[in-house]
């Protein structure tokens, strides 16, 4: 992990090295920037970003002070600037980090599963951009948003809803999530798919998660077409 992460010594910019988010910088322009020797180093960065105080960030980057800390052992998460920025959903925050050698792959939590948990759209655009891998989103998660569309994507960006059953448990959970219920019945011709319609529905049967008339209620969403889906 240690020879993969950049450090202070290796590929760091030199001292006051930064990008303008405002001259609508392209992904993939930035190098590793140093990593805190300790996460306390942090501290500081972290209170302004969940102030949001957006110049005071970017004087800290321009200083050359470092914005991540090395992963805790065995991965442990620890708060990251990123995660408490995304948090309070500080767009325009979150792209000066990004532009200015912020590395994705460093964070311990998926910072796609919590802008997708937040449903802050916004920030889900701006990381795919700048590089977060699609397919380490959680299925589940994308199936909570109850947006077709975005299931559609994620689909073909490789998430497997089929792992570990997330739709099927999604379906089974609630006979009227029409928009992930729609979206199966466009998918009933992958194999993957029709397995998991026949496990929902037999999960929602035998666990008597549906009131009575439950099979014929699930079969009906199953065949009949959601408006607006």
């Amino acid at each position: 992990m240690d020879q993969e992460i950049e450090s202070t010594s290796t590929n760091s910019p030199p001292e006051g090295r930064w990008t303008d988010p405002r001259e609508n910088p392209a992904p993939g322009g930035s190098e590793g920037r140093p990593v805190a020797a300790t996460q306390d180093d942090l501290k500081p960065l972290l209170d302004l970003c969940r102030a949001g105080r957006l110049y005071s960030v970017e004087d800290w980057i321009r200083s050359g002070k470092p914005v991540q800390s090395r992963p805790g052992p065995g991965g442990r998460s620890r708060r990251t600037a990123l995660q408490v920025t995304i948090n309070a959903r500080f767009h325009d925050l979150a792209l000066l980090l990004l532009c200015n050698g912020y590395q994705l792959r460093l964070e311990a939590q998926n910072p796609l599963d919590q802008a997708l948990e937040l449903r802050a759209w916004e920030l889900v655009e701006l990381l795919l951009r700048w590089g977060a891998d699609p397919q380490t989103v959680t299925p589940s998660t994308v199936l909570e948003t109850y947006q077709s569309e975005l299931m559609q994507r994620f689909w073909e960006l490789g998430v497997d809803y089929a792992k570990d059953h997330a739709l099927a448990e999604c379906l089974a959970s609630n006979t009227r999530k029409r928009p992930a219920y729609g979206w199966a019945r466009r998918h009933r011709d992958d194999p993957r798919i029709a397995r998991e319609l026949a496990v929902a529905l037999g999960d929602a049967v035998m666990e008597v998660r549906i009131p009575d008339r439950s099979e014929q209620l699930f079969r009906e969403d199953l065949n009949t077409d959601s408006g607006g889906i």
